[in-house]
């Protein structure tokens, strides 16, 4: 019974080292094939520093642009149109006459007043003179005195008449779009034109009541319109209105700006800065990395992209403030984001002047809203 143990062990045994040897062998060919296998080489990536900039709060508005001087002309008389002077987009200079409503009535009617004026003129002289010799009573010198009072009254309002049925420019500026034509019946107060100038400018906007008191006289304002875009205005504020609206709970801004630089009635976008600086760390807003976990930077520790997530606050041009998650001096991946994860080995450049020529950008066209 011994020997068929004994056999069984040996038969166990060798198995056993052939096991141990086959595991040796696949061991040592695995490491072979690691050792072979190329190291991963690290990702290039554009790399910028967390800068520390001095910001002060930046209000962001609509405002209407205006002239100093527009008016919208009317008829101050009702009448029919006999002259129309004014051409609809031409410039006019002040006193020049643009629209006259029947004149030639009127002036016939003073004519008929001033005579009928020296009539009574005369007969009070008359009256004055019989009564200083006291051949007449004081009230015959007095009706005659109001009668003549009462004509030079009558003349002088026609004269007002007269000069009302001429419409003029009171100032230096372009005449809008007329409104009338010759031969039109026009009522008091009806719109004959617009008469605007570009001469000087200002544009009206609204901020906040919490900011009103920050917003003072020479604070800088950037405008800019949609329908030139890339393009910025600069603007002074010279008012700040004290009465706040109780139903937008805003202050009114006044502010002046280039003359010829928009159309009056223009709708623009207005950026204003206050002077309440402070200081801020910021990176180019192509380094934001967002998704459902929210926004985060990879930043560049030894060699490795390590993913870093921060609170942002205000964006200014191409940089964004960070609040919190970054330190002053750190060095943040601006360009390349879609290429890592977190730990992996980065070799970085800084940004380039061009971001076109930059093949680190090319994967990174907008940054700012890169997600998983």
């Amino acid at each position: 019974m011994k020997k068929p143990r004994t056999a069984l062990g040996a038969v166990v045994a060798l198995l056993a080292l052939a096991a141990v040897a086959v595991y040796l062998l696949k061991s040592e060919s695995t490491a072979r094939k690691l050792a072979a296998k190329p190291v991963k080489s690290p990702v290039h990536v554009e790399v910028a520093p967390v800068q520390q900039q001095q910001w002060g709060t930046q209000l962001e508005s609509v405002g209407t642009v205006q002239s100093f001087s527009g008016v919208t002309l009317r008829a101050q008389i009702g009448g029919r149109i006999t002259a129309v002077h004014a051409v609809s987009g031409s410039p006019v200079k002040a006193g020049e006459a643009l629209f006259e409503i029947n004149p030639e009535v009127l002036r016939a009617q003073l004519e008929e007043h001033k005579a009928q004026l020296k009539i009574s003129q005369f007969n009070y002289e008359q009256m004055k003179k019989l009564y200083d010799e006291r051949q007449i009573a004081l009230q015959q010198m007095i009706q005659a005195k109001s009668q003549y009072e009462a004509d030079a009254a009558a003349v002088r309002t026609m004269q007002q008449k007269l000069a009302l049925a001429t419409t003029y420019a009171s100032f230096d500026g372009v005449v809008g779009l007329t409104r009338v034509e010759v031969g039109d019946e026009v009522d008091v107060n009806q719109e004959l034109a617009t008469l605007e100038s570009s001469e000087r400018l200002r544009v009206e906007f609204a901020v906040p009541q919490q900011y009103a008191l920050l917003v003072s006289p020479r604070n800088k304002v950037a405008l800019s319109s949609e329908s030139e875009a890339g393009s910025t205005v600069s603007a002074t504020v010279y008012a700040v209105d004290p009465l706040i609206d109780p139903l937008t709970r805003t202050a009114t801004v006044r502010a002046e700006l280039p003359a010829h630089s928009f159309f009056p009635g223009s709708y623009v976008n207005v950026s204003l800065t206050l002077d309440d600086v402070e200081d801020v760390l910021t990176v180019p807003q192509t380094a934001i990395k967002r998704s459902l976990y929210g926004d985060s930077v990879f930043e560049v520790v030894d060699g490795k992209a390590v993913l870093t997530h921060v609170q942002l606050g205000q964006r200014r041009g191409g940089d964004i403030a960070i609040l919190e998650g970054l330190k002053p001096g750190a060095t943040v991946v601006s360009a390349g984001l879609r290429k890592l994860s977190d730990g992996v080995a980065v070799q970085g450049v800084p940004a380039a002047a061009d971001a076109d020529a930059s093949p680190a950008a090319a994967d990174s066209r907008a940054g700012a809203d890169n997600a998983d």
